[in-house]
């Protein structure tokens, strides 16, 4: 077989080779996304959590394990039921759980730690912590023109 053959062949392989990596990319389940506020300023927004969840949903962490890694474990709501998610697995919901995991709350409402399937999960503070204020930029000149 001549070169301009040999290549022909080689290009045709890659060619299908890249093909079938594009179809398994393709047919992989998105994490559906909320249309951000920028790009579509009229979409509907969701309804908020019930005020008993708002000190639940969160992030925690687990203690280190004998391999020396921790677990992530996220609290949210999604779809009206609240769910949990570790590391970047699938969410679960809580309802449909056994055991049911166990949330210790502080005197102010808001969880502190999750026990699941024998495992403590500790409250990360991420973000400010209700009524802080951060984030708020206050102006004390003109910006300059250009």
């Amino acid at each position: 077989m001549s070169r301009a053959g040999i290549r022909a062949v080689w290009l045709v392989l890659v060619a299908l080779t890249l093909a079938s990596f594009v179809q398994a990319a393709g047919t992989q389940e998105q994490t559906p996304t909320w249309p951000r506020e920028p790009e579509a300023p009229s979409a509907p927004r969701p309804a908020p959590p019930p005020a008993d969840w708002l000190g639940l949903i969160g992030e925690y962490e687990s203690a280190a394990g004998p391999s020396g890694s921790t677990v992530r474990l996220y609290v949210i709501e999604r779809d009206g039921r609240l769910m949990t998610i570790a590391d970047r697995g699938e969410g679960v919901a809580i309802d449909a759980m056994t055991p049911k995991p166990a949330l210790t709350r502080g005197p102010g409402g808001r969880a502190t730690r999750v026990v699941l399937g024998g495992v403590t999960y500790a409250r990360l503070r991420v973000g400010p912590e209700d009524g802080s204020g951060q984030l708020r930029v206050t102006r004390y000149a003109p910006s300059p023109k250009s």
